[in-house]
């Protein structure tokens, strides 16, 4: 991945996700880290858990509905 994709991921991790997930923990769940989280293991299940994802997380479709930005917080 370019390092411009990564600048972008990284910006869209702070923007939508480090508020819980900083360091890749999960303050909500700390039994239930990102780091670690099957839902990574592939781009398809990530989309899909940002589309739906369970109570108190929002949905992430303003993310998933552009290939890009998913690619590059994917990435």
């Amino acid at each position: 991945m370019a390092g411009s994709e990564l600048l972008k991921g990284e910006k869209l991790f702070k923007a939508n996700c480090a508020g819980c997930h900083i360091n890749g923990q999960n303050l909500i769940k700390p039994d239930k880290p990102v780091i670690g989280s099957i839902k990574l293991k592939f781009k398809q299940v990530f989309s899909a858990f940002l589309n739906s994802p369970p109570p108190p997380m929002p949905n992430f479709k303003n993310i998933t509905s552009k290939p890009a930005q998913l690619d590059a917080l994917y990435g």
